[in-house]
């Protein structure tokens, strides 16, 4: 064998090079036509070798991934069985402007991403340095015979994920890019000295066992952490005295992820940020993992901010929960594609019912309060839906373009209607009820059941009218939030786990893990709380999927206007949602 650096060594020398790119506004430019220039600079062999090129670096410096190059020339000549040779390579190494210019195999490259200085760490993670201090210790996939070969994934503080990704063929175009998540080779906490709880805060989720028992195993199996806690029903459980800390370990959460629910318990509201964190300082806890929607996020955020005004050595978590997929930034929340499956079941019910009556008509009543999401892709998935009806568009009831007048225009020409509509679909129709219905404990306005307010309002026109009609009503509600995780997503919650305890372990705080372009990236809380929930853009194509399958007419009339979210009862402080 010969000797020198091992080729992954190369890639990580050449990793630990990279400027710090996490910034909001990198810029990618397209590539200038190749100037004359010298020879270019011999490169070594090698997949691992040909990344680790590292010259001149300053403004004209590019980027490439390690193994794309001489990939691109296996598969000129070796053709498909070239493709596992580098499979999803990284970028790792910097390269001189004049060496693509004269190495033909850049050829295939048409974008240089460049750095925006002025912006350089704008959306970084925030970091437990940068207000105490941290130990520095090498990561246990280094130390231990065990996880050797985890050592082999490390990724460094340098790498980053874009978050705009498309662009134009022939200018320069901007974007975000966030901090990837994984193991990071020096980590801030000692395993031993680690004090960790878990708590889950809002209504269930399919998943959220899944997301506990993920971070019970990494803190236990991969980093040697003894110390984990579960608190009790939400918030609350940081400071109740009617409730203690559930200490956790691997053999009690072996099998929680067959199961629905949480087993730490949730609730809504019950946040007090003293009292929490006086309870998080009084228990000596260093790493808290909070799983939650947007308002359980802002609490997130306020106890982080508090943690750091108060400099305390504590790592603040998030992972995001909604259902109802309008969490902010991310490509998809835990728990949806399992909600979408579910949804799509209670629609082949609602076929086959009113197929077998007279004028039958299916009503499914779905999850979305301010966004139709699962009403939109489980009418995708089942394709046998006539009518959708989201929050985004408003619909009249009556009158030539009403949606009675469409039933009975489906009656006469089909003999049945299927109709899928969001919980807040609707709200514009029967806002004067609203009124009294308050708010829930996070703040939420209680809305009425659209289910309920259109099976009476379509039996009523139709009795008016002599006509028999046959309406069932299924609302799988409660059914699809109760559920244990699919396989899409339990893998999904597994891979959420896994992310922010690595997070934590390497000293960054006030970020919450989530996917962003297919990786796994830590979002400053910052960054989430100041947007608003993400929504079905009723002009992009995946809608008008919806409307070609469904072939529904316009409801509203000719005009197309969103409806506004209706946010007057949202507190101001934060709450678990």
């Amino acid at each position: 064998m010969s000797g020198g650096i091992p080729p992954r060594d190369r890639v990580r020398d050449a990793q630990s090079s990279l400027v710090n790119l996490a910034a909001e506004g990198a810029v990618l430019a397209p590539r200038p036509a190749a100037p004359v220039v010298a020879a270019p600079q011999q490169r070594p062999e090698g997949d691992a070798a040909a990344a680790a090129v590292v010259t001149a670096a300053g403004d004209n410096a590019t980027m490439l991934r390690s193994g794309t190059i001489e990939k691109i020339a296996a598969m000129s000549t070796a053709g498909e069985d070239a493709a596992s040779r580098a499979d999803q390579p990284k970028i790792v190494a910097l390269v001189s402007a004049a060496t693509e210019n004269g190495d033909p195999r850049y050829d295939h490259f048409t974008k240089r991403l460049v750095a925006h200085p002025s912006k350089l760490g704008r959306l970084e993670a925030p970091h437990l340095s940068s207000w105490t201090r941290v130990g520095r210790f090498p990561s246990p996939f280094k130390t231990n015979p065990r996880s050797l070969n985890l050592g082999l994934s490390f990724v460094s503080n340098n790498e980053t994920i874009l978050v705009d990704i498309i662009g134009h063929a022939q200018h320069e175009t901007i974007s975000r890019e966030f901090l990837r998540c994984g193991p990071r080779e020096f980590i801030a906490f000692h395993p031993q000295t680690v004090n960790a709880a878990i708590v889950t805060c809002g209504g269930l989720a399919p998943g959220l066992n899944t997301v506990v028992r993920e971070l019970v195993c990494t803190l236990s199996r991969l980093y040697g952490v003894e110390n984990i806690y579960g608190v009790p029903y939400g918030y609350r459980g940081f400071y109740s005295p009617n409730h203690n800390l559930r200490r956790l370990t691997e053999d009690s959460v072996s099998s929680i992820h067959h199961q629905g629910g949480t087993i730490l318990g949730s609730s809504r509201g019950g946040f007090d940020l003293k009292l929490i964190c006086d309870a998080v300082e009084d228990r000596s806890l260093n790493q808290i993992f909070i799983i939650g929607g947007d308002g359980t996020h802002r609490g997130a955020l306020a106890i982080y901010e508090e943690l750091r005004r108060r400099k305390c050595k504590i790592a603040c978590v998030g992972i995001p929960k909604t259902v109802d997929n309008d969490f902010p930034l991310i490509d998809r929340s835990f728990g949806f594609d399992t909600a979408v499956q579910e949804t799509q079941r209670a629609i082949n019910c609602a076929k086959v019912e009113a197929e077998a009556a007279i004028n039958g008509l299916g009503l499914v009543k779905v999850m979305g309060r301010a966004s139709g999401q699962i009403a939109m892709f489980a009418c995708l998935a089942s394709r046998d839906v006539n009518v959708c009806l989201i929050p985004e568009i408003p619909f009249e009831l009556t009158g030539d373009h009403g949606l009675l007048r469409c039933v009975a225009d489906l009656f006469e020409t089909k003999g049945h209607c299927v109709i899928v509509v969001a919980e807040g679909a609707g709200m514009d129709l029967i806002s004067d009820d609203m009124r009294s219905y308050g708010t829930d404990a996070s703040g939420n306005v209680k809305r009425p059941d659209i289910g309920l307010w259109l099976r009476a309002r379509i039996n009523e026109h139709f009795a008016a009218q002599g006509q028999e009609v046959n309406l069932k009503l299924i609302d799988p509600f409660y059914m699809v939030r109760s559920l244990p995780a699919n396989a899409t997503d339990s893998l999904y919650c597994s891979l959420l786990g896994q992310s922010a305890v690595h997070g934590a372990m390497a000293g960054y705080s006030g970020f919450s893990t989530g996917i962003v372009n297919g990786h796994h990236v830590m979002l400053p809380m910052t960054e989430i709380c100041n947007r608003s929930r993400t929504r079905v853009d009723v002009h992009s194509r995946m809608w008008h999927r919806v409307l070609a399958c469904t072939n529904q007419p316009s409801l509203c009339g000719s005009k197309v206007e969103e409806v506004p979210v209706k946010e007057s009862g949202k507190p101001a402080k934060p709450m678990a949602t």
